[in-house]
C-alpha cells in the first residue's frame, strides 16, 4: 500500500498548540508550512516517506484505483447515451475526477509530474472505452461483426481515435472535445505535487500566568460615637 503523505491543502488547523496531522498537542517544538502547524514527529514521518516511498507500488495502486474510478465514470457515460439518448460529454470532468481522485488516493497523495501522467493517460483510455461501448452498442462500423472477438480491440481503437476526429467535425463536436480537455486537466490538477516550504523549528513561547493581585487591606472600623445626653451609657 502506498505510503500516506499529510494533507496540507485540506489539512485542519485545530488551534496554535495541536499539530494539524496527528491533533496531538504541541508542548515546545513546531514546524510550519504556509498556516499549517505540525509536529517534529510528523515532519520527520513526512520526510521518511518521500525516501521510501516505492515508485512501483504506487503506480500499481494508483493505477488501479485510478482505472477503477475511470471504468466508474465510463459506465455513466454509457447509461447516460444509451438509456436516455444523449451524448453529454461533460461527464468527461467525472471521469478525470473520479481518475485523478483514484490515483492520489492510491499513491498516498504523492503528487508529480509521472502521477499527472498516469492519470490523463488512464482518463482518456476510460474516454475511449466510453466511445466504445457505443460504437459496439449504437453503430458499429460495416464489416465490424465479422472480426469476431477482434471486433472488441477494433471498438476500442477507434473510441481512442474518436475525441481526435472531432477536431475535423462540426462546432458541436468541438465544444465536446474541449469538455474532454478539461476532464483531462482535472485529472492532471488533482495529482500535482505540493511543493511543502518548512519553517521551524519554532517554540511554543511559555505560558506564564501572572500571579493574582492582592486584596486590598480593609479599613479600619470607625470609632464608637459617645453616647448623648439622656441615653443610658
Amino acid at each position: 500500500m502506498a505510503e500516506e503523505q499529510i494533507r496540507f491543502d485540506d489539512a485542519d488547523q485545530s488551534g496554535p498548540a495541536t499539530c494539524a496531522a496527528c491533533r496531538r498537542a504541541i508542548r515546545d517544538e513546531y514546524w510550519s508550512a504556509g498556516s499549517v502547524v505540525v509536529c517534529p514527529q510528523c515532519k520527520a514521518q513526512h520526510q521518511a516517506s518521500d525516501v521510501n516511498h516505492n515508485v512501483l507500488v504506487g503506480t500499481i495502486v494508483g493505477g488501479s484505483m485510478g482505472l477503477a474510478g475511470g471504468l466508474a465514470g465510463a459506465v455513466v457515460w454509457y447509461l447516460v447515451a444509451r438509456l436516455a439518448n444523449l451524448q453529454i460529454g461533460i461527464i468527461a470532468i467525472l471521469v478525470g475526477w473520479l481518475v485523478g481522485k483514484g490515483v492520489a488516493s492510491g499513491t498516498g497523495h504523492r503528487g508529480g509530474r509521472w502521477y499527472q501522467i498516469l492519470a490523463v493517460l488512464i482518463t482518456y483510455l476510460s474516454i475511449g472505452v466510453a466511445y466504445a461501448s457505443l460504437i459496439l452498442t449504437l453503430g458499429a462500423p460495416e464489416g465490424m461483426e465479422d472480426l469476431g472477438v477482434f471486433k472488441y480491440p477494433a471498438a476500442l481503437m477507434l473510441g481512442l481515435i474518436a475525441p481526435v476526429a472531432m477536431v475535423f467535425s462540426d462546432v458541436t463536436a468541438l465544444i465536446s472535445l474541449l469538455i474532454i480537455f478539461f476532464g483531462l486537466s482535472q485529472a492532471w490538477r488533482m495529482n500535482r505535487r505540493a511543493d511543502i516550504a518548512w519553517s521551524g523549528p519554532h517554540h511554543l513561547a511559555p505560558n506564564i500566568t501572572p500571579p493574582p493581585l492582592a486584596s486590598p487591606p480593609a479599613p479600619p472600623s470607625p470609632p464608637p460615637l459617645p453616647p448623648r445626653d439622656g441615653e443610658a451609657t
